[in-house]
C-alpha cells in the first residue's frame, strides 16, 4: 500500500523508514549503504530520482562495520516524535554534498520549530568519515561527538538548534567553513578531552552569529585542553565582547584557553593619507606612512600595498592598472617616463590587509612635464601650478625649481604672473639682480623665460576638485584672463568644450567668446573664437595653461 501510495506522487519522493517498535539499524555486518538501500531493508520505496527526500520515522543507527552514504542534493526529514528521533553513526557516514547541491537534514514539519529532532551523534566511530557541504536545521543539538573518530566537519550550515550546534565529548574533529547560528545553547561545547581545530586559518573561515537571544555562550571549553580558534566571524570585531562569550580558562582555572585571536577581518585597513612624490633621476619614487589601523581603529595585520598608476588624474583604479605591490612604505616606478611632454603619470596606493579588505584609495599624486622653448625672439612659455604639495612658495622657488629639475638643464631668468583686474603682468626677475618676487597660487598659470630648450618636471600631490578656481575678468580695455585646466576635468578635449564648460559653470554665468593657447615655437597664439561664428576649435589638454575673454566678471568653476 506504501508503494501504491507514493506512486502518486513522483515529485515529492517520501520513503518512509518504519521498521516495526522505536528503533531501526542496519545489520552490523560490513554492509555499504546507499539511501536507496537502506530504504529498501527497512521496507520503503525509492524512486530512480537524482534528489530524493527520505522522511524519518525512527530513531536510525548506523552500526560498527557498516557505512551509510549520503548523495549530493538529498534531503533527510526527521518526523516529530517523542522521543525525539537521533541519526546515530556507529559506523562511517559518507555525507559529502557540494556547495552546490548539499545534503539538508531537517524537519519534516510544515510549520517547523527547534528541537523537531535530536541530532547526528557520532559515538565511537571508526575513521572514514566525511561530513561535508550540509545543512542542519531544527534539531536539538546539530552534531554531537561522543569519543569520535570524525576527522572533520566542512562547509556545514548549522542554524535553528533548540540547544548547541556542535557539542564534543572527546572528539577532535577539525571544523572548519562552518556557518553556526541561531541556537538557543551555544555554538560549539567541549568536554572531556577534546581538542577540535576550529577555524585556523583564512582558508577555513567559520561564522558563529546568534541573532535569536542566547541563554548561554557562544563556544565553551570544559576541557584542560587549548583550543584554537582563530580566524573566525564572530559578527562582530570587539575583542572584549568576543571574550565574554567564551568560557574558557578566565572563568575557570581547570579549562583550557580558547585563543581567538586574531579574528577573521571584515574591516578594511585605514586609506593611506600622505602618499608623496619625488623625482629619482627618470623614475618616480612613492612613500607613504605605515597603515597600522583598521578603519575601527583595531590594530590591523597588513599584507601588502598596491600601486596604481594612470595618465589620466580622474581614473578609478582596477586591477589592470596596477603596477606593482609591496609590503614595504617605498615605491619607485623606474617605468615613469618623467621628461615625456606627451604622458603624464598620477599614482594612488591601496592597504590591503592579511583578509584581503582593500583599503579606500590614497590621496594622489603624480608628475607633468612641460616643455620649455626659446626662439631667436622672445623665450616665452606658459606653465601651469598644477600640482600641490611641490614647497613651491614663490616665484624665486619656481625659478629654482625649474633650474633643478629640467633636462638638459636651463636657466629661468623670469617668472611673470598675469594680473586679470590690471590686464598687466607681474614679473619676477633674475636679472640684473632677483627682484620683484611674488606669492605662487596653486592650480594657476605662470609665463617663464629660459635660456635653453628643455623639458621641466613638476611632482606632488594632486589638487582637490574644489581647491582651486579662477575670477575671470572684464575692464574697460581687454578682457583677458589666463587659467589652467583642472586634472580632474580630463574629459574636456577641445576649447570650444572648455568654452561650454566655463558658460555653465561660472558664478555669475558668463559668455566665453574666446580661448587661446600659447605656441611656445612660434611665440604666438592658437585663438578659437565664437564671435561672429565658432571657429579655430584645438585641442586642449587637462593641466595646460590657456588665456580666455569672457563678457562678464565670474568665477569658474562655480563652487
Amino acid at each position: 500500500m506504501i508503494k501504491r501510495a507514493l506512486f502518486f506522487l513522483p515529485l515529492t519522493m517520501m520513503i518512509f523508514l518504519t521498521q516495526p517498535g522505536s528503533a531501526w539499524e542496519t545489520s552490523g555486518s560490513g554492509v555499504f549503504y546507499a539511501m536507496e538501500d537502506l530504504a529498501d531493508s527497512s521496507h520503503g520505496a525509492v524512486t530512480t530520482a537524482d534528489s530524493v527526500k527520505y522522511v524519518i520515522g525512527e530513531l536510525l543507527t548506523v552500526r560498527a562495520s557498516d557505512t551509510l552514504s549520503i548523495d549530493p542534493g538529498d534531503s533527510l526529514c526527521f518526523q516529530k516524535i517523542s522521543p525525539v528521533i537521533v541519526l546515530k553513526i556507529n559506523g562511517v557516514l559518507l555525507a559529502q554534498g557540494t556547495a552546490q547541491d548539499p545534503i539538508v537534514f531537517t524537519s519534516n514539519e510544515s510549520s517547523p520549530d527547534t528541537s523537531n529532532w535530536g541530532r547526528i551523534e557520532f559515538e565511537n566511530d571508526p575513521a572514514g568519515s566525511i561530513f561535508e557541504h550540509c545543512h542542519i536545521s531544527f534539531a536539538a543539538t546539530g552534531i554531537a561527538g561522543d569519543s569520535s573518530s570524525l576527522a572533520a566537519i566542512r562547509h556545514v550550515t548549522i542554524t535553528s538548534i533548540g540547544s548547541n550546534g556542535i557539542s564534543l565529548s572527546n572528539s577532535s574533529p577539525a571544523i572548519e567553513n562552518c556557518t553556526i547560528t541561531d541556537f538557543d545553547g551555544s555554538g560549539i561545547v567541549c568536554t572531556g578531552n577534546s581538542q577540535p581545530l576550529v577555524g585556523g586559518s583564512l582558508a577555513k573561515t567559520n561564522t558563529f552569529y546568534n541573532i535569536l537571544p542566547p541563554t548561554g555562550f557562544t563556544f565553551k571549553n570544559f576541557t584542560a585542553n587549548t583550543i584554537t580558534a582563530t580566524h573566525n566571524n564572530w559578527g562582530i570585531e570587539d575583542y572584549i565582547y568576543i571574550d565574554s562569550i567564551i568560557v574558557d580558562d578566565d572563568e575557570n582555572g581547570a579549562y583550557g584557553e580558547v585563543i581567538f585571536a586574531p579574528l577573521y577581518d571584515v574591516v578594511p585597513p585605514e586609506a593611506i593619507s600622505d602618499l608623496s612624490a619625488s623625482r629619482a633621476d627618470t623614475s618616480i619614487a612613492l612613500s607613504w606612512s605605515a597603515v597600522t589601523e583598521d578603519t575601527s581603529g583595531h590594530n590591523e595585520n597588513l599584507n601588502r600595498y598596491v600601486i596604481y598608476r594612470d595618465t589620466t588624474a580622474s581614473f578609478i583604479p582596477a586591477s589592470d592598472d596596477s603596477i606593482g605591490t609591496t609590503t614595504s612604505i617605498v615605491f619607485t616606478d623606474s617605468t615613469a617616463a618623467t621628461g615625456d611632454v606627451s604622458r603624464n603619470s598620477f599614482y594612488w596606493v591601496l592597504a590591503v590587509d592579511d583578509a584581503g579588505n582593500s583599503s579606500e584609495i590614497s590621496n594622489g599624486v603624480g608628475e607633468y612635464d612641460f616643455a620649455l622653448e626659446t626662439t631667436t625672439g622672445t623665450d616665452y612659455t606658459w606653465v601651469t601650478f598644477c600640482l600641490g604639495d611641490t614647497g613651491l612658495v614663490m616665484a624665486s622657488d619656481l625659478e629654482a625649481h625649474i633650474e633643478n629639475n629640467s633636462a638638459p638643464t636651463a636657466d629661468c631668468y623670469t617668472v611673470s604672473e598675469w594680473n586679470a583686474t590690471a590686464q598687466t603682468y607681474t614679473i619676477y626677475s633674475t636679472i640684473p639682480i632677483p627682484q620683484g618676487d611674488f606669492a605662487l597660487q596653486p592650480g594657476q598659470a605662470y609665463r617663464i623665460e629660459i635660456d635653453t630648450a628643455t623639458v621641466w618636471t613638476l611632482v606632488g600631490e594632486l589638487l582637490p576638485e574644489d581647491s582651486v578656481d579662477f575670477l575671470l575678468e572684464t575692464t574697460t580695455g581687454t578682457d583677458y584672463t589666463w587659467i589652467s585646466l583642472p586634472l580632474h576635468l580630463d574629459t574636456l578635449s577641445m576649447a570650444s568644450n572648455l568654452e561650454a564648460h566655463i558658460e555653465n559653470n561660472s558664478a555669475p554665468t558668463a559668455n566665453c567668446y574666446t580661448v587661446s593657447e600659447w605656441n611656445a615655437t612660434a611665440q604666438t597664439y592658437t585663438i578659437y573664437s565664437t564671435v561672429p561664428i565658432p571657429q579655430g576649435d584645438f585641442s586642449i589638454r587637462a593641466g595646460q595653461p590657456y588665456r580666455v575673454e569672457t563678457d562678464t566678471s565670474a568665477v569658474w568653476p562655480s563652487p
